[in-house]
């Protein structure tokens, strides 16, 4: 017997991938900003995303909750 592992483990599975690296993980991290900066860009100039902002923006300041209770 080995002891350690005991009479009945499992072998362990080898890896079917390398771990990451670090400039793959920093590769993948650039592309999530550059996505979330077109994205943002595309908000910030689009008129129809002004209205669409600002009807949020009204529908905020209306809600129950910044009323007074009476």
């Amino acid at each position: 017997m080995d002891g350690a592992q005991g009479p009945h483990a499992t072998p362990r599975v080898p890896r079917r991938h390398p771990p990451a690296k670090l400039g793959e993980i920093a590769a993948a991290i650039g592309v999530v900003l550059v996505g979330v900066g077109v994205i943002a860009g595309i908000v910030l100039h689009d008129p129809r995303w002004h209205t669409i902002v600002n009807s949020w923006r009204e529908g905020l300041a209306l809600t129950p909750s910044t009323m007074t209770a009476a």
